[in-house]
């Protein structure tokens, strides 16, 4: 009968613990359109990327009842197995959005709002054009970006001209 008990109270707290986890996703994706990183934590400490990952390892080893998959199929932007395509398109119009607002390549540490890497993203791409891993299709997206260059020096090039130009222009240092 303590068993028992003690089983009852272990799986009420289980499925109240994951819908409270549920709804720290919902509202993440609500907002953002999309499924946080794995490496994501609210801002109250819950590894909800984590989670993420043991829900879709749960639903793959059939340890997911058919509610809780409808609950998390039914938030636009979810999924169940990651696309390599969609994610390098993901990161790339992230990349797109902060080059178009900041006219430059993102410093290696930089991280976007909803907690991409962008900055070692760019990084990885630079490697794997450099180790021919990087198909032509996504080279000339990169290469379309006002501000791209795939190495250091180049990018140094790039802001020495700009810097050149403008102190032409106006006859004095930028602040």
């Amino acid at each position: 009968m303590f068993g028992k008990g003690v089983l009852d109270v272990n799986i009420t707290w289980n499925e109240k613990n994951w819908n409270i986890n549920y709804e720290l996703l919902k509202t993440y994706m609500t907002k953002k359109k999309q499924c946080p990183v794995l490496s994501y934590i609210t801002d109250c400490g819950v590894k909800i990327g984590s989670w993420i990952s043991t829900q879709r390892t749960n639903k793959k080893n059939n340890k997911l009842d058919k509610t809780k998959i409808n609950k998390l199929e039914s938030l636009t932007g979810w999924f169940w197995e990651l696309d390599l395509d969609e994610g390098w398109n993901i990161n790339y119009e992230l990349l797109k959005t902060y080059m178009t607002k900041e006219k430059q390549c993102p410093i290696q540490s930089y991280i976007t709002d909803c907690g991409v890497k962008i900055g070692s993203w760019v990084d990885r791409q630079r490697t794997d054009k450099k180790n021919n891993k990087l198909d032509k299709t996504k080279i000339n997206k990169l290469e379309s970006l006002t501000g791209w260059f795939w190495d250091l020096d180049e990018g140094w090039n790039i802001n020495y001209e700009l810097l050149k130009t403008y102190m032409t222009k106006e006859k004095q240092c930028p602040i």
